[in-house]
Order: C-alpha cells, then sequence, then structure tokens
C-alpha cells in the first residue's frame, strides 16, 4: 500500500506554527511575504485596510448597536426577545437540534441528549446552574417566563427603576482560556458583546493569531448576566446557548461548553 504524502501547510499555517513554538526566528522573509499574499495583501494599502479591518474585529461591540430595535425595552426585556421572541420562534420552526454533550433536565424531567429530538420545532435554550452541571446534567428551558425568572433581579439597577438596555456603568466580565481562571484573558465590557470570536485575537499577531474562539474554560461574570453563543451571531444567536447570571464565578464550564463558546452578549 502507498504511503499519501501529508500536505505542505499553507504559508500562513507555517507562520502561526511558528510563532505558538516560540520559533520566530525561523519565520523569513518570503515566508511572510507568501503569508501575506496568501491573505490578498499585495501592497501598502492592501496591509492597510486589512489591518483596521482586523482591529474592528476585536473591539467589543455595545448591545444597543447590535439590537437597536431593543434598546427601548428594559434588560429583562430585551434578553427574553432576544432568546424567545418572533424571531427566534420563526428560526426554531426549522431547526433539529443536535445533541447536548450531556443529559438535560427540563422541568421536572431527565431526558437523554438523543432525546432533545422531542423539542425540534420550540426555542431550547440552557441556563447555568452550577449543581446540575456538578451531577453531569444541563437545564433547559423553554418558557419565555420561565427564563425571565431567573435572569429577573441578576441586573445592577439604577435607582429604583427598570434598567434599559442600552449601555449603562457596570463591572464587566472576564474571560479564562484554561480551567481555575489560568491562560490568556478577555475583558468583555458592561452591555457589551463579542459577536464574532473568530475575529477576536487571544495571542500573536493580527495576521497569524489565534482566536479566542473556541477556547474559553472559565469565567467571572460582572453586573449583569453573560449569554454563551456556540455558534458565531448573525446577527441573532443561533444553535446552542446559555445564560450565567451576574456576579458568578465558574472555574471550568463543564464538558458542555469547554472550548465552544463563539459568540458572548454580556
Amino acid at each position: 500500500m502507498k504511503n499519501t504524502p501529508a500536505m505542505k501547510a499553507s504559508p500562513t499555517e507555517q507562520v502561526r506554527q511558528l510563532i505558538q513554538g516560540t520559533k520566530e526566528n525561523e519565520i523569513s522573509r518570503e515566508l511572510v511575504l507568501d503569508s501575506l499574499r496568501e491573505k490578498g495583501i499585495h501592497d501598502l494599502n492592501d496591509f492597510i485596510a486589512q489591518s483596521i479591518k482586523a482591529r474592528n474585529a476585536n473591539q467589543a461591540r455595545t448591545v444597543a448597536e447590535i439590537f437597536p430595535e431593543l434598546k427601548d425595552r428594559t434588560y429583562e426585556d430585551a434578553m427574553v426577545e432576544l432568546l424567545f421572541g418572533k424571531k427566534a420562534q420563526s428560526d426554531a420552526r426549522n431547526c433539529s437540534y443536535a445533541e447536548p454533550r450531556l443529559p438535560f433536565v427540563h422541568g421536572n424531567s431527565h431526558y437523554k441528549p438523543s432525546e432533545i429530538s422531542r423539542f425540534n420545532g420550540k426555542v431550547v435554550h440552557y441556563v447555568w446552574d452550577s449543581e446540575m452541571v456538578g451531577n453531569g446534567f444541563l437545564k433547559a428551558v423553554t418558557d419565555p417566563a420561565e427564563y425571565r425568572e431567573f435572569v429577573n433581579g441578576s441586573t445592577t439597577r439604577l435607582g429604583n427603576g427598570p434598567e434599559p438596555f442600552n449601555h449603562v456603568p457596570g463591572a464587566g466580565h472576564t474571560f479564562y482560556q484554561h480551567i481555575n481562571f489560568g491562560g490568556y484573558v478577555l475583558n468583555l465590557g458592561y452591555r457589551h458583546a463579542f459577536p464574532d470570536l473568530t475575529g477576536v485575537t487571544m495571542s500573536g499577531f493580527w495576521f497569524w493569531a489565534t482566536s479566542w474562539n473556541d477556547q474559553i474554560s472559565s469565567l467571572r461574570t460582572g453586573s449583569g448576566p453573560v449569554i454563551l453563543g456556540a455558534n458565531i451571531m448573525n446577527p441573532y444567536l443561533t444553535g446552542p446557548t446559555t445564560t450565567v447570571q451576574a456576579n458568578t464565578s465558574i472555574p471550568w464550564i463543564g464538558q458542555a461548553w469547554n472550548d465552544r463558546v463563539s459568540a458572548i452578549l454580556g
């Protein structure tokens, strides 16, 4: 049987591997130029344009900027609308859910991962319950009222009135590459979002960076709840999502969410 030769890594991947292996001294001028050409950069104008694009991708956006139609809602109303509103309901009608990595609890009933198919056509959202996760289960919610109860009181209040969805002062959130709050650190301001973590740099120079996509293993939330998404927002959240309440420290986000987060809304 003939051995198939291994495919040579692309110039960009070669540069990335040398950076990650702390072998920058082995990066040649020709390899860098080949990598830049691979990315469509042929002159200084291209380089500047791509640099601006990469910088913008690294900046968190306010949730009010992403969802201006919700800026006059209270925070709880807006979160319920995002996860259980007309758009979410419409998307769910044609949705077949992938099996979660853990069995789950819905109401007082326990389900195997394969039984998620019972909920096809409905909106299913997971909420963080440390006790259940510790026992090897996820907590699934399909009722907007139950979700509202979960997030109600989990946000900082301005005076005695309801707090609007648009940006207000509050403590931000911190995410970590490794368990027990180790490794690289990603900070997110209160009422901000990273809709696409594939463009957010964890380490390395922009053009050969390792992104934060599928890298988060532990976290600390600030003044409000945080929604974690397994998929990039486009512009709404799609796919598996989970909400973590305010002022919560999680040394490991568990088998179901470890190295799986692609979008954050806090």
